[in-house]
């Protein structure tokens, strides 16, 4: 998607060598030429180039998929689903294709036909869920619709015929991020997309939707390349900005993002032009879109650094007050194989973020997740009108219901545009609920209801019992959690969409079970302590699941499901012998197969996180400092090969909470 790829991956290739290539007539060939501008990412000049070549010989497979490839990576859908739908019917045609023309089609809209081919791409690669994400988003689609009425968006006078994104909050107006021409005496062009490079902008607001002619922002501060997004903090006298910086250029050529800190000058004004460079940024990969919490405790960023979970994901680094510590990975609940990127954080730390890799209606989507302790709860679609078939990305609230968002749906992705929007009180619904038991269907006496709003966490009080009902008005278009408790009967939680003006819910409690012998106490387990499980003897190198050790895992599935509110890690723990980086690889990987297997027995994802810890905390004195003078035994390095869970808290009105 062009935005993916012009405001997400931008590493370039200096142009001067491109430019050079277009310039030579005759030598070397036409395909050639083509191939060069193709692998030296300058997609928007290798276009012309394939095209000529394949009016001449329509034949070549390689020719017509790196166009095809070069439509997709500067968002130009509507070329690439003509081109993939050519290429799919090839003899040997690499499957992948399948999944890049399903979802060209759901970015043009198409979302029959798009099924059609994701069906095709699942068969043949199993292992990937890209394609099964998009098939339950294609299933689910009407619930992405659900609060549609609720919203109103309008596009802001901001935007010119080029690119403007990313909205900041900033003295009483917006700052963003636009490719329109700089006045230059000198003239750079960005080779990927064939636009001009990025540069940060502020105007000030005259309302919601209207603004003055938009400026600069301090010019100085940004160089000739790519510049923006950026964030600050509480009192805007510190910020973070992203920047193409020679510093992080690779042998290769190619000039990775980077962050980089400035501080207001004494003068209030102006802007330290000698900036910080972020200890993290690298010439190796990018890191980008920095977002520093309200608290400026924690600096979210994407990066595509190596062992991640798939393309661009996020990350956060801690601040001690003085220096950065290292990135943490968000985990597998927020990042995929897919990209995520442009993070944001409200007063209550709920995250924003946008993916291409968890459900969504085409190219990139607004997401949202609440926070648990290090972690975070599973993504949740914003859905439509906020999103579309087309990118959506980068959100900034200026009020608890209004806020900016960016979006290239008027020209389907050619063009990145400003929205303003805002979230308007839905109508009221009349719920009945009805709660009974299991074995005897009869009503359940005196149980305790929680309901409770996902979009607000609002806590609602059904009205008292009257006939084995219990009543409440909830607003149609929310989504909420019911939670229902009573005595000797297992904890429910129901989750629903409300949809329509009236609606009856019944929900069936079953009794508790008694404990038997063998199984886990969960008095003994909520102190937070890691408690190790039995058998699981990893092959080298391997996270399969070993056969002998479902017994155990089936324990842990037990306890989980006679406590249905419990909230675990899953984790695994390596030795210290081979490379840090693989162990930590290795041992994310394990704890994700743990994880798998739990939720495959009826679990629900929500309730299961997994962590991968590498050799970082062994259980005896086989550390890898000791290691390295004095080798362990055998037995010591297989106690610390090991896989643990513990409980880290409680699902309850549809949030996470430690107690």
């Amino acid at each position: 998607m062009k935005v993916l790829f012009r405001h997400i991956f931008i590493s370039f290739i200096l142009l001067f060598y491109s430019v050079l290539l277009i310039a030579q007539n005759g030598s070397p060939a036409l395909f050639d030429k083509a191939n060069k501008l193709f692998r030296n990412k300058a997609y928007t000049d290798a276009i012309p180039q394939y095209v000529n070549y394949l009016q001449k010989d329509s034949s070549n497979s390689e020719a017509l998929i790196n166009l095809a490839t070069c439509y997709r990576l500067t968002n130009d859908m509507i070329q690439a689903e003509g081109l993939y739908k050519k290429i799919v019917v090839l003899n040997n045609c690499p499957p992948i294709n399948y999944l890049y023309l399903g979802e060209a089609l759901m970015a043009n809209g198409e979302y029959d036909k798009a099924k059609l081919w994701l069906e095709k791409y699942n068969k043949n690669a199993e292992a990937d869920q890209r394609g099964k994400e998009h098939m339950e988003t294609i299933k689910k689609l009407d619930e992405y619709f659900i609060n549609s009425n609720h919203f109103r968006i309008k596009k802001t006078n901001i935007n010119s015929p080029l690119d403007e994104f990313y909205p900041v909050i900033y003295n009483n107006g917006i700052i963003f991020i636009s490719s329109r021409k700089k006045i230059s005496f000198l003239k750079y062009r960005n080779a990927w997309t064939g636009g001009n490079f990025l540069s940060i902008y502020y105007a000030k607001n005259k309302d919601s939707i209207s603004f003055t002619k938009p400026k600069l922002f301090a010019p100085k501060l940004q160089n000739k390349y790519n510049n923006g997004p950026l964030t600050f903090n509480k009192d805007f006298t510190t910020l973070y900005f992203n920047s193409n910086n020679d510093d992080n250029q690779s042998k290769e050529g190619s000039i990775n993002l980077g962050i980089y800190e400035s501080h207001i000058l004494p003068d209030g004004k102006h802007w330290d032009e000698h900036v910080i460079p972020f200890r993290w940024n690298s010439s190796t990969y990018n890191c980008i879109h920095p977002y520093l919490s309200p608290d400026g405790i924690s600096l979210f960023f994407a990066s595509d650094m190596k062992l991640g979970y798939g393309g661009m994901d996020l990350y956060v680094c801690k601040s001690d007050g003085n220096t950065w510590g290292e990135p943490e990975n968000l985990g597998p609940e927020i990042n995929t194989k897919g990209n995520e990127v442009f993070p944001f954080l409200n007063d209550k730390g709920v995250l924003y973020f946008t993916s291409n890799g968890h459900n969504g209606l085409g190219g990139l989507d607004l997401f949202t997740s609440y926070p648990i302790g290090a972690h975070f709860t599973e993504p949740q679609n914003m859905g439509s009108p906020i999103n579309s078939s087309s990118d959506d990305f980068g959100i900034a609230f200026s009020s608890t219901n209004t806020g900016y968002f960016s979006s290239n749906r008027e020209k389907k992705g050619t063009d990145d545009d400003i929205y303003w929007f805002t979230f308007n009180t839905p109508k009221k619904s009349k719920i009945k609920i009805k709660i009974t038991d299991s074995i005897s269907s009869s009503s359940i006496v005196n149980p305790v209801l929680t309901i409770k709003s996902i979009p607000s966490q609002e806590n609602i009080t059904p009205i008292t019992e009257k006939n084995g009902f219990y009543f409440a008005d909830l607003e149609i278009g929310n989504n909420y959690i019911i939670d229902i408790k009573a005595e000797n009967y297992n904890q429910k939680f129901v989750s629903k969409n409300i949809t329509t003006n009236t609606l009856e819910i019944k929900v069936v409690l079953s009794r508790k079970a008694e404990k038997k012998a063998g199984e886990y106490n969960l008095k003994e387990l909520t102190d937070g302590r890691p408690v190790r499980i039995d058998n699981m003897h990893f092959e080298a190198s391997a996270w399969d699941i070993p056969p002998d050790a479902n017994k155990a895992l089936n324990k842990v599935v037990k306890l989980m499901m006679d406590n249905p509110t419990l909230v675990i890690e899953l984790s695994s723990h390596t030795d210290c012998r081979g490379d840090a980086a693989a162990n930590f690889d290795l041992s994310n990987k394990r704890a994700l197969s743990l994880k798998e297997y739990v939720v495959s027995q009826g679990v629900d994802s929500k309730r299961v996180f997994s962590t991968g810890y590498g050799a970082t905390i062994p259980v005896n004195k086989c550390d890898c400092e000791t290691a390295a003078v004095l080798p362990c035994t055998e037995k010591q390095y297989q106690e610390n090969n090991r896989a643990e869970f513990k409980v880290i808290g409680y699902f309850r009105n549809g949030i996470i909470s430690d107690k």
